[in-house]
């Protein structure tokens, strides 16, 4: 009996830990503000507004060097630094020009990426290529695109 017991618990253990997220697979885009409160002038302190939302949803970090975002419409892309994302936290990644945070990370890039008025995907890559996440939108009022 209580060999059957431990059996019982032990693949009911192992059968959370399958379902908990935990590493690459609990990187999410979450939202990208593709039209910015403002006017859209060719300025850096407006384009920094604009940006894309990552969300490490496990428990763990998981480093994200060398992982990159992918406007596919547009073909630019953007490379992450030496860059580790703790469990449960998120980053920005600010079209514009600044300095790299634990919060925001800047794409430096000397427009906008992402398009206000059509529709646009956006596709994150793991080191090795790996599509992780995706997030395509169609350009509304909201200003706002909620990626599941």
């Amino acid at each position: 009996m209580r060999l059957r017991l431990a059996a019982v618990t032990a693949l009911a253990l192992l059968a959370a830990l399958a379902l908990a997220p935990s590493g690459i697979s609990a990187i999410r885009i979450t939202r990208i503000l593709y039209n910015p409160p403002g006017a859209d002038v060719q300025a850096n302190r407006q384009i920094v507004k604009e940006f894309i939302e990552i969300k490490n949803t496990g428990r763990g970090p998981v480093a994200l060097t060398n992982w990159m975002i992918i406007d596919v419409d547009d073909k630019k892309r953007y490379r992450f630094p030496k860059f580790t994302l703790a469990g449960g936290a998120t980053v920005r990644v600010r079209s514009g020009v600044g300095r790299n945070a634990r919060s925001d990370l800047y794409w430096g890039h000397d427009n906008y990426i992402w398009n206000n008025d059509e529709s646009e995907t956006a596709v994150l890559r793991n080191a090795g290529g790996k599509v992780v996440a995706r997030c395509q939108y169609r350009a509304t009022s909201a200003s706002t695109a909620v990626c599941p």
